[in-house]
C-alpha cells in the first residue's frame, strides 16, 4: 500500500493535507524466456542434458528452481525422468514447466576383440578359449563362455562348440559361436632308443626291451609280440620281436627287431668233478653220479667205465669217463684215473680185544675166523705168553698171525688182565734172638697148604727150606719171609713177618753222659742241654734236674728230665729276679741231677754247665 501526503502550509503555519492512498497488488506471474523443452523418448544413452531455463516479471525479478524425478523401469536402464522448472517473483507468483523424458535401452552390447573363427585342427593344437569382453551403450556388459563337446569315432576326434553371450544390464545380448573340428591323424612316437638287430649266444639273449610310447594327443600303449622262427636245436634259433604303438584313435607305430641266437658253449658239470686217487681194493668208491647244466637248456651226461688188471687179484687200474652233451651236440668230458691196491691185511671175526678176569674165570681161546676183501688167507699162527707177573696179577697175551694171498700180514691181538684176589696172606710170628730152638714155618700156614716154596725176601739168611733159625739173623727186627704158590690160575702168597727181639735177654744199662756244653743259637745244633741216657726208665727210674746261675739262682728245674719235651734249653723258669721265659745270657751255669735205679738207689750228679749263643 502506498500512502501519498501533501500538505500545503503557509506563513502561519495554516495548512492543508491531501491523503491519496494507492493498494498496489501483483497478480501477475512470471514468464519463461526460454523455449520450454518438450517431452521426449529417449536411448538410454541419449538423453539430453536439463535445460537452464531464466524468468521474467512484470514487476521485477523471478527466479527459477529446477528439480528432477525418477521413475525406474524394468531395468536399470529403462525410466522415466520428469524435469520441473519453477519461474517464481517477489510475490509467489509462479509459472511451472514439466518436461516427461521415457528413457529406454534396446540396443545390445558389442564384443570388443576379434571374434574366434570355425577351425579344423590336430587333437594336440584345439587353440584356447579366447577370453572376449564387451561395450555397452548404456553401460557394462557382461560375456559368458559356454562350451559343448559332441564326441566322434575316437577319444581324440570330437567337435566342440564355443559360445560367448554378451549382456547388458537390461538383457540385450550379443552371441558369438565357434565351430572345432578336432581329428587324431598322427601316430605315436616311440620314447626310448630302439633295440637293434644282433646275434648272441643263447645264454646271453637280452631281456626285451621296455618300450612307452607319446602321442601327440594323450596316452598310447605298447605291445609285444615275440616269434621264434628258423629252430634248428634248442640253443639255435632265430627271434623276432616286434613293438606296436598304438594310441586311442587306432594310429599305430611299429618296430621290429632280429636276433639271432647261436650255441658255440659247451655245458658243464654241476658237482665237484672225481679227483684221480689211489684206493684200497676193498674202497673203492662209487661212481660218482655227475650232473650237467648248459647255458641254453638241457644236458645228458653219460659214463663210462674201464679196467685194467694189476699183478695180484687185489691191483687194478679204473677209468671213468663221464660226458656231458647238450642238446646242440656241444660236450664236456672228464676222466677220473682210480689206481686200486691191495695194501690191507686180512680182518678177523670179533672178539674182545681186551679182558679184565679174575683168575678163576680166566676165558677159553677164541675160534677166529679171518677173511680178505680181495684175495685169500693163509693159515693163522697162534700164541699165547703170560708176562707182567706180580702178586696180585698176571697179563695173559694171546696172538693170531695171518697174511694174505698179496703178501698183507695182519696181527690180533687178546690181551687178558687176571687179577688174583686174595693173593697175599699175611701172618705175624716173634722169636728171640738168643733163641736156640728154631720155627718151623709151615705149621704157621693154614692146615692143608701145600705146594708152595718158602723165599727169604728180607735175605735175614736164617731160612732153610721151611726152618727158620732166630739165633743167625744179623740183629733184632722185622723180617719177611713168603710161602709162595706159583701152580695153577690163582697164584698164593702167605708173608710172614717174624719180628726177631731180644726180649729173652737181659742187658746191662747203658751210663748217664753229661754234655756240659750247649749253644741254644736257633742254628738246630746242640741247642739243648743233653744227659744221654736219662730217659731209660728201664734202668733210671725216675730223676730231677736242677740249675743254678753263678749267684746261686735256680733258673731252671724239673721231674724227669727226658731230652725231649722235658729239657732246659737256654731258658728262665722265673725265680727271684729272672723273668719267666727270658733267655739266659751266656755264662756258667751249676747242675744238680739226682736219679733213682732198679734197686732203688738215689745217684747224685753235679758240676758246671756252659752256655753259649
Amino acid at each position: 500500500v502506498v500512502t501519498r501526503t501533501w500538505t500545503a502550509t503557509d506563513a502561519c503555519e495554516n495548512q492543508t493535507v491531501h491523503t491519496q492512498i494507492i493498494t498496489v497488488q501483483d497478480t501477475i506471474a512470471p514468464a519463461f524466456v526460454e523455449e520450454l523443452p518438450a517431452d521426449v523418448t529417449v536411448e538410454c544413452n541419449a538423453v539430453p542434458t536439463a535445460a537452464t531455463l531464466t524468468a521474467t516479471d512484470n514487476c521485477g525479478d523471478a527466479t527459477v528452481t529446477f528439480a528432477e524425478a525418477i521413475q525406474q523401469g524394468d531395468c536399470p536402464n529403462a525410466y522415466v525422468v520428469t524435469r520441473t522448472w519453477t519461474a517464481t517473483d517477489a510475490c509467489e507468483n509462479q509459472t511451472v514447466h514439466t518436461q516427461i523424458i521415457t528413457v529406454q535401452d534396446t540396443i545390445a552390447p558389442a564384443f570388443v576383440e576379434e571374434l574366434p573363427a570355425d577351425v579344423t585342427v590336430e587333437c594336440n593344437a584345439v587353440p584356447t578359449a579366447a577370453t572376449l569382453t564387451a561395450t555397452d551403450n548404456c553401460g557394462d556388459a557382461t560375456v559368458t563362455f559356454a562350451e559343448a563337446i559332441q564326441q566322434g569315432d575316437c577319444p581324440n576326434a570330437y567337435v566342440v562348440t564355443r559360445t560367448w553371450t554378451a549382456t547388458d544390464a537390461c538383457e540385450n545380448q550379443t552371441v558369438h559361436t565357434q565351430i572345432i573340428t578336432v581329428q587324431d591323424t598322427i601316430a605315436p612316437a616311440f620314447v626310448e632308443e630302439l633295440p637293434a638287430d644282433i646275434t648272441v649266444e643263447c645264454n646271453a639273449v637280452p631281456t626285451a626291451a621296455t618300450l612307452t610310447a607319446t602321442d601327440n594327443c594323450g596316452d598310447a600303449t605298447v605291445v609285444l609280440t615275440v616269434e621264434t622262427q628258423n629252430v634248428i636245436c634248442e640253443g639255435s634259433y632265430t627271434l623276432l620281436r616286434t613293438w606296436v604303438a598304438t594310441d586311442d584313435c587306432g594310429n599305430t607305430t611299429s618296430h621290429s627287431q632280429t636276433i639271432t641266437v647261436q650255441d658255440t658253449i659247451a655245458p658243464s658239470f654241476v658237482e665237484e668233478l672225481p679227483t684221480d686217487i689211489t684206493v684200497e681194493c676193498g674202497e673203492i668208491p662209487d661212481a660218482a653220479t655227475l650232473t650237467a647244466v648248459d647255458s641254453c637248456g638241457s644236458a645228458e651226461v653219460t659214463l663210462t667205465v674201464s679196467e685194467e688188471q694189476g699183478e695180484c687179484a687185489g691191483e687194478s687200474i679204473i677209468t671213468r669217463t663221464w660226458v656231458a652233451t647238450d642238446s646242440c651236440g656241444n660236450n664236456i668230458s672228464h676222466n677220473q684215473i682210480i689206481i686200486v691196491q691191495d695194501t690191507t691185511g686180512p680182518v678177523s671175526s670179533e672178539f674182545e680185544e681186551s679182558i679184565s678176569v679174575n683168575c678163576d674165570a680166566i676165558p677159553e681161546v677164541p675160534e677166529l675166523t679171518f677173511t680178505d676183501t680181495c684175495s685169500t688167507v693163509g693159515e693163522p699162527i697162534f700164541t699165547e705168553e703170560t708176562v707182567n707177573e706180580t702178586p696180585t696179577s698176571y697179563t695173559i697175551v694171546r696172538t693170531w698171525e695171518v697174511e694174505d694171498s698179496c703178501g698183507n700180514p695182519s696181527t690180533f691181538i687178546q690181551t687178558i688182565i687176571v687179577s688174583i684176589e686174595n693173593s697175599l696172606t699175611r701172618i705175624d710170628a716173634e722169636s728171640c734172638i738168643g733163641d736156640i730152638t728154631t720155627i718151623n714155618l709151615d705149621e704157621l700156614l693154614p692146615i692143608g697148604t701145600t705146594g708152595g716154596v718158602w723165599v727169604d725176601e728180607s735175605t735175614s739168611g736164617a731160612l732153610n727150606e721151611n726152618i727158620f733159625n732166630p739165633s743167625e739173623v744179623p740183629s733184632i727186627g722185622n723180617y719177611i719171609l713168603q710161602y709162595v704158590i706159583t701152580e695153577g690160575d690163582c697164584p698164593r702168597v702167605y708173608e710172614v713177618t717174624m719180628n726177631v727181639n731180644d726180649d729173652c735177654l737181659v742187658f746191662p744199662c747203658d751210663a748217664i753222659e753229661i754234655n756240659n756244653a750247649f749253644t741254644p743259637n736257633g742254628d738246630a745244633l746242640n741247642q739243648y742241654f743233653s744227659i744221654k741216657n736219662i730217659e731209660n726208665t728201664e734202668c733210671y727210674i725216675s730223676n730231677t734236674v736242677e740249675i743254678y746261675n753263678r749267684w746261686g739262682v735256680l733258673v731252671y728245674e724239673v721231674e724227669n728230665y727226658n731230652n725231649n719235651d722235658r729239657r732246659f734249653e737256654g731258658i728262665s723258669e722265673g725265680r727271684a729276679t729272672l723273668n719267666k721265659n727270658a733267655e739266659l745270657p751266656t755264662g756258667t751255669y751249676f747242675y744238680i741231677i739226682n736219679y733213682t735205679t732198679p734197686e732203688g738207689n738215689v745217684v747224685n750228679k753235679s758240676g758246671y754247665l756252659y752256655l753259649t749263643r
